[in-house]
């Protein structure tokens, strides 16, 4: 996926132009073009991100949107049902008094880090929901 990003920023222009590569990679976009303001056009087609009040990233790769709130609302709900199947055991006492504490340990770190993803599962729902 190739996006555009813009700035009114010239600082943050020339911090985003300078490690474009290196963005790229981490986005895993195919392209990032720094865009000035003056040519920046809304695109209907386009998810676009607001990055505090002075840049934007828009993608210029069209996104269906439909099938990534399907895609979203499954994987959150297989995320909740693996949470609460982990809080459940958790919550046994049979089982925490018998099972070694580095697996209940790794079991509230493993829950933790679900209910992070969890919710950015469903920001990012959110955030198709108010684009509609």
């Amino acid at each position: 996926m190739a996006a555009d990003f813009s700035t009114s920023d010239a600082e943050t222009s020339e911090l985003v132009q300078e490690n474009r590569g290196t963005i790229e990679r981490f986005a895993v976009l195919s392209e990032l073009r720094v865009v000035p303001r003056q040519q920046w056009e809304a695109n209907s087609g386009a998810v676009r991100s607001r990055l505090r009040s002075m840049c934007a990233l828009r993608s210029s790769d069209a996104v269906d949107v439909a099938a990534e709130k399907t895609r979203l609302k499954k994987e959150i709900e297989g995320l909740q049902k693996a949470i609460a199947s982990k809080e459940g055991q958790l919550a046994n006492e049979t089982f925490r008094s018998r099972a070694p504490e580095n697996v209940v340990k790794g079991m509230e770190a493993t829950l933790a880090e679900q209910r992070i993803e969890l919710r950015k599962l469903q920001d990012r729902l959110s955030q198709l929901d108010g684009d509609s």
